[in-house]
């Protein structure tokens, strides 16, 4: 095992200690977070409130936001992963991002350990947010920027088709939530973003490998590619949306006939 995986190890032993000592205050981490983003000079604007529904859009990057999926989002993901993703209201969205503004997605419960990665000193603030997240049940933090915050369909114009980066995403919950990868799906899909670039992506154009030998963003990749391409039973990408995907059976046969 590498230091790096080790460490992740480690982060998720961690996380998980943190996440049974954070999940019966939700009321209270509301209250607390709102401070702590004041203390790192940022504002938080909570979307998950009861009645909530739409937020003026955000531009400020001092702004951190968190919400639920909208119907429009939700559609899109319904059809294309049918029942086989975390139940919907446990999908959030953050105004957040990665390195070079990248969306990624991970566990709620797995946030504390990479928090001074995603918002340096602000472990204390992210871990409200997950004790805020937390009535909801094991939730899936995807961190899409303020684009992905304002409009998770349309704000990307690099998107071949409005929705694709938010089918993408999700399919880092769907792996998670299927047990395609465990804290290794986290490592695996951060690593190869990270130091493959845009190798990390590249897939067979005529397919006939199992769906579990491919990488969490070659998988992730797969499916949007078959969204982009129009969702389509004679496209190449299918058989996994048949086989694998839609019945949540990352380690089925994937049947081409």
């Amino acid at each position: 095992m590498s230091i790096v995986s080790k460490a992740f190890k480690k982060a998720g032993g961690q996380v998980g200690d943190a996440w049974n000592d954070t999940t019966g205050a939700a009321q209270d981490a509301a209250d607390h977070a709102a401070d702590e983003a004041k203390k790192i000079g940022k504002r938080l604007l909570n979307g998950l409130e009861e009645g909530w529904a739409e937020v003026a859009q955000i531009f400020d990057l001092n702004i951190i936001g968190i919400r639920g999926l909208r119907w429009n989002e939700r559609d899109i993901l319904q059809r294309v992963y049918g029942s086989s993703l975390p139940r919907m209201n446990n999908l959030l969205i953050l105004s957040l991002a990665g390195a070079s503004g990248r969306p990624f997605t991970i566990p709620a419960s797995f946030v504390s350990g990479v928090a001074n990665l995603i918002l340096p000193g602000s472990q204390t603030l992210l871990i409200l947010l997950v004790a805020l997240a937390a009535k909801r049940g094991e939730c899936y933090f995807m961190f899409m920027g303020n684009k992905g915050f304002n409009d998770a369909v349309g704000g990307y114009p690099h998107d071949d088709r409005p929705g694709q980066t938010l089918v993408h995403e999700a399919c880092h919950a769907w792996q998670g939530f299927q047990g395609a990868f465990t804290w290794g799906y986290i490592f695996d899909s951060t690593f190869n973003q990270c130091l493959k670039g845009q190798g990390a992506y590249d897939i067979p154009a005529n397919p006939r490998d199992t769906w579990m030998a491919f990488g969490a963003e070659q998988q992730a990749q797969i499916v949007d590619t078959w969204f982009t391409n129009g969702e389509h039973s004679s496209d190449p990408y299918y058989p996994y949306i048949k086989s694998n995907v839609r019945p949540g059976r990352p380690y089925a046969v994937t049947d081409f006939t």
